[in-house]
């Protein structure tokens, strides 16, 4: 993505649906970074892993944000 990084993109996706769960994943120390920090705070990005991750654990992690999804979708009905 030469105009974005996944940050960004995690923050426009999430402008455009506020219900969106949203899983980063990186091989990359991220919990010192500021950018990462304030997209926690701000639910921009919901969940966090560390790559490298088992399928199984991913395919976990998805279920339970559609799970979210689904809760916070359903509520506001």
């Amino acid at each position: 993505m030469p105009e974005l990084n996944g940050l960004e993109l995690l923050n426009k996706m999430k402008k455009l649906n506020g219900f969106l769960r949203t899983i980063l994943k990186s091989a990359y120390e991220v919990q010192n970074d500021q950018i990462f920090l304030q997209y926690v705070k701000k639910g921009i990005i919901d969940k966090f892993l560390k790559k490298p991750i088992s399928i199984t654990a991913l395919r976990k992690e998805a279920n339970n944000q559609i799970y979210a999804y689904e809760l916070s979708a359903n509520f506001t009905e």
